[in-house]
């Protein structure tokens, strides 16, 4: 339709300027029309000679002005007339002739001598010559005119007909594109016509018979009319036998009917008594084996006290001193039989509890819990541990089951319960004696990491020392500021209360003045003015904050924290304002070594939350309880949130690696100065990694299995860890990788990020949000149903671990793909993304979250066929009928078909039952035009190269780029994917 769109808004500006083009034509025919009509309605000026009048002519003007008479009344008008143009009186008329130079004597005489002489008469014939050359001249002269003006006329009539010769061009393309037009309308209706048949041609088997039934009632009206005029009586009784005829019918179709449903009820009688047989011989012979069990217990108890009544008379008989050694003996034998019994019991009452989840779960597609097992399970089929209800479900429905069950069963015909009552019996509890290989991989993997962490904090410690050191005078550095005096005066006292009082407990009042003094600091930093977050640091600022937050670490159990945590968190927020929009303080901070000591202090927050000597569950200490509280810390939380702005600024400042061919030199220096910046911050990244803190994040989001609705401490601690884990995956994606392309191979990982979030599953994020989604199972998703509002800090939280594990696509797509589609992890992303496109389908303020879970899916099922059959798979609707079924603006909309088709695109490509269900709730053929609309926006940007740059820096000002299909599908396989939407392939 787009496509469609600016063909017509093109063509329509065509038109505009054929008709403007036209117009001028017009006017410019009719101008030279004019013009023409002027120049032939010309006629021919006087033709005059060089020389002056003949002397006929001048003896003719001079009687002329000789026979001119004045009389007395004349002269008085002229000298009126004189007299009031110069506006005298008589009197100084008179005096200004008075005052003229008189005329000489003798001139009158003079004039008349010169005027009369010989020389000035000529004859007759002399006269009449030069008349004749001067009439002959001005011939010649006409004739040049005529001449010239005949070559103005050819030359307008030429014009003339140029213009004409135009006009007709531009009437003829007009009536061309005109015909184009309406040929373009009349296969755009045809289209429509097309559209209409085929979905008439789609209507059930009911509406064809109905259609039916009114054909055969427009008949039989029709031939009552025709009857009509053939006679009253004759219709009359044509009524009467169509009436009869009709009733004939009409019970017979009920006596079949009824004949129908009483057979009908013959055989729900007879399977209804098969099935009451069937269950009254099931009840029995469950009596009957509880019955023997009830025996055989009962007379393995008689025994049991018989041989106990024959040996305490035997011992009492025999021994009488070791009475208390026997009594011991026999109670102990007691404990040991009620524990096997209670054991016994107790396995029973799991397998019950198994059997009915797994039937509610098959009938329903509820969520299960998360809580795990207080004795872990292991499948003895796969040999593959079960920790929690999740896995189980997810296991028992998993390929891998699924492939060890046919191959042990291959010669058995079951039905889906029956597999299910069988695969049940392959789980049984795990040994505690024999050694889990994961957890022996995972200290082997910490062991490793710790190692790496010591090697880099020193060679960190020593870059930043040598780099303190080569740094310019501090004192000439951040130029000229009003606010210098004041920060170098807050710095020193700061400094002063670190030397005068270390790391012992401060008194209230160096508390005080500190908090004062941070206070100070802060309200010169907010305006954020950089020129002062410079100063700051070249008056040693941060360096003297990064002394203050070193003495978090020097706490423990034994010894009290110097400073408050209020202090502390002030010092956070003062270190935020210093570097937050400043990528030289940013910089200043990577290469002096100021992200170890904060690392450092965030990890030793977290190992007081999340201890390493117990297993840390937030349901432990509450239970299921409504006070349960997730824990948190409000320093860690500060603290996370300036390294998260730290690394976000790297990531977007940062030096790159192009060349330059016009200075070698400086291209070189550019590309060393990238690759410097590139090694120390991959260092420092990898020492986060190795110093665990990636994996104390996992471990406090593998343990919110409840809700934080009411807990925004908590929501904001998740969310400032998500920060960091996004942060420092875009920085690595960005300083690993030359381009974004998702598809595009990955080079080495040398910080060890990929190989936590593999380790980790995912650093966890999957099982934050099903904990916090759905702790309490999935509601019911009826028609009716609207799920309960979320506050705003949980949609926070929920949205920021969406977009984390799309900043691990971005990273290495094969590791989402591989951690999303493993067992447990599989069915809660699946639960996940169903409820969340439930919840946003209700409330439309939301969109944004939608948007980033279209996403996620569409790199979680891109060119992985077993991903895409999860999309599939659950309670219907399920995930991909949920995105087939969004709003109608999301397939008429172009802004919002951009977000959901290359969804779509990934989950189906290459798998024909996800088409075959995408077909029964739309076209493929919409998902083949859009990729052929993209396939020549291409084209239009090849020919248009500098507006597609200008479209494309405006995508990524507004973070479009990520949702196009080029960066969720790859160009090269566009062709493959129209050949098969379209079915040709």
């Amino acid at each position: 339709m787009a496509a469609l769109n600016e063909e017509e808004t093109l063509t329509s500006e065509l038109e505009k300027y054929q008709e403007e083009a036209l117009a001028s034509a017009i006017a410019e025919e009719a101008n030279l029309t004019k013009e023409l009509e002027e120049e032939e309605n010309k006629e021919l000026e006087t033709v005059e000679t060089d020389e002056g009048d003949s002397d006929l002519g001048n003896t003719i003007s001079s009687l002329e002005s000789s026979q001119r008479t004045m009389d007395w009344n004349d002269l008085c008008a002229e000298f009126e007339e004189k007299r009031n143009q110069q506006g005298m009186s008589w009197g100084d008329m008179v005096d200004l002739d008075d005052n003229l130079e008189a005329r000489p004597p003798g001139h009158a005489l003079l004039m008349h001598e010169k005027l009369s002489s010989p020389s000035r008469k000529k004859t007759r014939a002399e006269s009449k010559k030069i008349h004749e050359e001067r009439q002959a001249q001005a011939k010649k002269k006409r004739e040049i005119m005529l001449e010239e003006k005949g070559q103005k006329l050819r030359g307008l009539h030429e014009r003339i007909a140029e213009v004409q010769a135009w006009k007709e061009v531009l009437i003829q393309q007009r009536k061309k594109e005109m015909d184009e037009k309406l040929k373009r309308a009349e296969e755009k209706r045809q289209v429509q016509l097309q559209a209409i048949v085929k979905k008439a041609r789609t209507e059930d088997i009911k509406a064809n018979e109905i259609a039916f039934i009114n054909s055969l009632e427009a008949q039989n009206k029709k031939i009552d009319i025709l009857s009509r005029h053939q006679g009253i009586e004759a219709r009359l009784q044509d009524l009467i036998e169509e009436r009869q005829r009709k009733s004939e019918e009409k019970q017979a179709k009920e006596e079949a009917a009824h004949e129908r449903r009483r057979q009908l009820e013959e055989e729900r009688q007879a399977r209804l008594e098969a099935m009451q047989k069937q269950r009254k011989l099931q009840e029995e012979k469950i009596y009957q084996i509880r019955d023997a069990r009830d025996r055989a217990r009962e007379a393995a108890a008689k025994e049991k006290a018989r041989d106990r009544v024959q040996r305490l008379s035997a011992l009492t008989a025999a021994q009488l001193a070791k009475e208390e050694e026997i009594q011991k003996k026999i109670q102990q034998k007691q404990d040991e039989s009620s524990r096997r019994h209670t054991e016994h019991l107790e396995q029973k009452r799991e397998k019950a509890v198994e059997l009915s989840m797994l039937r509610h779960y098959r009938t329903t597609d509820l969520a299960p819990q998360q809580k795990p097992y207080e004795k872990k399970k292991i499948c003895t089929l796969c040999n593959m541990p079960i920790p929690s209800e999740v896995y189980l479900l997810s296991h028992l429905k998993g390929r891998k089951h699924a492939l060890a069950f046919n191959e042990k069963h291959a010669d058995l015909q079951l039905s889906e319960e029956d597999r299910e009552s069988y695969s049940l019996k392959y789980i049984v509890q795990a040994p505690t004696d024999e050694p889990d290989a994961k957890q022996i991989a995972e200290k082997e993997r910490q062991k490793g990491l710790r190692k790496r962490s010591r090697k880099l904090r020193q060679r960190m410690s020593l870059r930043g020392k040598e780099y303190e050191t080569n740094l310019p005078c501090k004192s000439q550095a951040g130029g000229s500021s009003e606010c210098r005096a004041k920060l170098q005066k807050l710095t020193k006292d700061i400094n002063k209360y670190l030397t005068s009082e270390g790391n012992k407990k401060w008194p209230q009042n160096k508390i005080s003045a500190l908090d004062r003094a941070l206070g100070e600091i802060g309200r010169i930093l907010v305006k954020k003015d950089q020129p002062n977050q410079t100063l700051f640091r070249s008056v040693g600022g941060i360096s003297t904050l990064s002394r203050v937050l070193l003495l978090i670490c020097m706490s423990d159990d034994d010894k009290p924290a110097a400073l408050p945590a209020k202090t502390i968190c002030n010092a956070t927020n003062v270190l935020k304002l210093a570097i937050k929009g400043c990528f030289e303080n940013c910089q200043y901070c990577l290469y002096s070594n100021k992200l170890g000591p904060l690392i450092d202090s965030l990890m030793h927050q977290l190992q007081t939350i999340i201890p390493d000597d117990e297993e840390f569950s937030p349901l432990n200490t509450s239970g299921s309880s409504d006070n349960w509280k997730p824990p948190s810390d409000p320093v860690a939380t500060h603290i996370m949130q300036v390294l998260s702005s730290i690394f976000l600024c790297l990531s977007k400042n940062g030096p790159t690696t192009t060349s330059n061919p016009v200075n070698e030199k400086r291209g070189e220096a550019q590309k060393k100065k990238a690759d410097t910046f590139q090694q120390w911050g991959q260092d420092v990244i990898s020492y986060l990694v190795c110093s665990g803190v990636v994996d104390k994040l996992t471990t406090y989001f593998n343990g919110i299995r409840g809700t934080i609705d009411e807990e925004e401490k908590s929501a904001d601690f998740l969310q400032h860890g998500l920060a960091v884990l996004a942060a420092v995956t875009k920085f690595v994606t960005v300083t690993s990788s030359k381009s974004y392309d998702v598809f595009a191979s990955k080079h080495e990982d040398p910080t060890q990020l990929i190989v936590t979030f593999q380790a980790t599953g995912l650093g966890g994020i999957v099982s934050l949000l099903y904990g916090v989604l759905l702790h309490g199972g999935a509601p019911s998703r009826g028609d009716a149903v609207t799920p309960p509002e979320l506050p705003e800090h949980t949609l926070s939280v929920v949205n920021a671990g969406i977009r984390m594990l799309s900043n691990i696509a971005l990273l290495d797509l094969t590791i989402l793909q591989s951690a999303l589609g493993e067992e447990g992890i599989s069915l809660e992303f699946r639960h996940i993304s169903t409820y969340l496109i439930w919840y946003c389908s209700h409330y439309v303020n939301y969109s944004d979250l939608l948007h980033e879970v279209m996403l996620i899916v569409g790199y979680f099922t891109v060119f992985h066929h077993e991903n895409q059959i999860i999309v599939q798979s659950g309670k219907t609707p399920t995930l991909l009928q949920q995105l087939c079924a969004l709003p109608f603006q999301y397939f008429s909309d172009p802004r919002l078909m951009a977000i959901l088709f290359p969804t779509l695109i990934a989950c189906c490509h290459n798998n024909s039952e996800n088409k075959i269900i995408l077909e029964q709730e739309m076209s493929c053929m919409l998902l083949a035009i859009f990729i052929e609309e993209k396939l020549r926006d291409k084209e239009k940007a090849k020919l248009l190269p500098t507006a597609a740059k200008a479209k494309e820096k405006e995508k990524e000002k507004d973070g479009s780029t990520r949702m196009s299909l080029e960066s969720r599908f790859p160009e090269k396989n566009w062709q493959e994917a129209i050949s098969f939407f379209k079915g040709t392939s």
